[in-house]
């Protein structure tokens, strides 16, 4: 009898390991989707349904087993709706399987007790280690009560429960803390995840990220004959925002800067912060002309935002914009394509600022693209 429990005890940690891995990058909860919580409440049948094939049989017809773990886990992270749906699947595999008997009916209803528990456990305002303990008793009790009852004398039930008792206690406890070990591992993993991909003050990506996203967007450019543009965008006289009032409030103004650009741009274009106050947007499947409207919409967008600093004072700041655009016909071009929209930024920096400028001029006839930077032009700004 302890060695098949053992064993129910070792298959309810290696599912726990393998549900922590499943859920490690997003975590499981009530709030999730529901699809997400019905491939949780499938793969608790799953459990269930092993851990009677490893039950100890106590009568001809019964058996016993930690099946009632899938239920509770179920429910303390899923919800009502996936645990119905487990124990549904329980129940009409031990009818099959097992066959319609007393046996069969009185499993059914322990798992509706189960649920109906810890539904109502789950309810009371205590913290979560006082629920899962109340709810792993409550549920020993319905068990024994059971057992009692199916068994032919109440001194042989006697020689069941205690060992069912401390191995279920000692699995309640085990898996408590092992699974609260899982969590704080995906959630540093996650964490971790977070910071090599996103810029921690703006939320936007970071350099990583946008030259991941580079690269993938080139491929598509000469793989899908897409055009791809891209904005370079560079805050005006940043300094003398940090200088007057301070780099917390230097900071808001990046955050708040990042989100407007974010609104600006649609679902897919990929923002990033790639300087200090020096952002870019990749713009797949964009052509250089709607490019530089998108450029222009950022631009009056920043210019007619009020920033509030931390302090409750309203600023103004007008960015610089540098647009260049990548075509397959021009596709030898690409090493120079960030240089091109940086040239664009340098461009508007010099002629003014509060400017969306490009250095690039293309003319594509019969597919073959002349692609020319206006050296002419960077010549005249830089002379300024």
């Amino acid at each position: 009898m302890i060695r098949d429990l053992f064993i129910n005890s070792t298959i309810l940690t290696t599912f726990i390991f393998i549900a922590g891995n499943v859920f490690r990058n997003e975590p499981l909860n009530k709030t999730s989707p529901m699809g997400k919580r019905l491939l949780a409440g499938l793969g608790a049948s799953i459990l269930g349904i092993i851990l009677m094939f490893f039950g100890i049989s106590i009568t001809d017809h019964s058996i016993l087993d930690l099946r009632h773990f899938a239920v509770l886990l179920l429910m303390f992270y899923a919800g009502v709706k996936p645990t119905l749906f487990c124990i549904v699947v329980l129940s009409l595999f031990r009818v099959l399987f097992f066959g319609v008997n007393t046996s069969s009916i009185i499993a059914i209803i322990i798992l509706i007790l189960v649920f109906l528990g810890t539904y109502f456990i789950l309810k009371l305002k205590i913290s979560n280690w006082f629920k899962w303990m109340l709810i792993n008793l409550y549920s020993l009790i319905v068990l024994s009560i059971a057992v009692i009852f199916v068994m032919d004398s109440f001194k042989d039930s006697l020689r069941v429960l205690p060992t069912y008792w401390i191995i279920s206690i000692s699995t309640c406890l085990v898996i408590y803390y092992l699974i609260k070990y899982i969590e704080g591992v995906n959630e540093a993993f996650r964490k971790l995840k977070k910071q090599a991909t996103i810029d921690s003050l703006t939320g936007v990506n970071n350099v990583r990220t946008f030259d991941k996203n580079f690269n993938a967007f080139v491929e598509r450019v000469i793989n899908h004959d897409e055009k791809l543009s891209l904005l370079l965008i560079d805050i005006d006289h940043f300094k003398v925002v940090n200088d007057t009032y301070g780099h917390p409030a230097g900071d808001e103004v990046l955050k708040q800067l990042a989100s407007t650009i974010k609104h600006s741009t649609r679902a897919f274009d990929v923002v990033s912060r790639v300087g200090g106050e020096e952002f870019s947007v990749l713009l797949p499947d964009c052509m250089h002309k709607r490019a530089m409207e998108v450029g222009e919409r950022i631009r009056v967008a920043v210019e007619r935002k009020m920033f509030v600093l931390p302090d409750g004072t309203e600023i103004n700041i007008t960015v610089s914009i540098g647009v260049s655009t990548l075509s397959k016909e021009c596709i030898e071009k690409k090493d120079n394509f960030i240089n091109e929209a940086d040239q664009g930024l340098y461009l508007a920096k010099k002629t003014g600022r509060n400017k969306v400028c490009s250095v690039i001029e293309q003319k594509c006839t019969n597919n073959v693209c002349d692609c020319m930077i206006k050296e002419d032009l960077i010549k005249k700004a830089a002379s300024r």
